[in-house]
């Protein structure tokens, strides 16, 4: 083999190095934009699956704060009628109580 041909075979397997690294370099790069990719992705669902859970909260609160009104305001009235009954009457009511018990 001359010397032309050896110099051509190691500039052929210099090129061939650099290719190698190259492609490895790209495909590590294509890699660390793929994870990047993908963790945008995972924040992007997180953040709208924390929205929907957020707005489902809220809604439920508001439906049981509908559904618990009007058993609060019935509430308020009996305990408002409870509390105007007068001292005599309850006595009365209890002493009822107290006699059927014991009978």
């Amino acid at each position: 083999m001359s010397i032309d041909a050896i110099q051509r075979v190691k500039e052929a397997e210099d090129q061939a190095k650099l290719l190698i690294e190259n492609a490895r370099r790209k495909a590590l790069q294509i890699i660390e934009e793929g994870k990047e990719e993908t963790e945008l992705k995972y924040n992007e669902i997180i953040a709208q699956a924390n929205y929907e859970r957020d707005q489902a909260l809220e809604e439920s609160r508001k439906e049981g704060n509908e559904l618990a009104a009007p058993i609060l305001e019935r509430a308020d009235g009996e305990s408002e009628r409870i509390r105007s009954i007068k001292n005599q009457d309850l006595e009365q009511i209890v002493d009822s109580i107290v006699e059927r018990i014991v009978n």
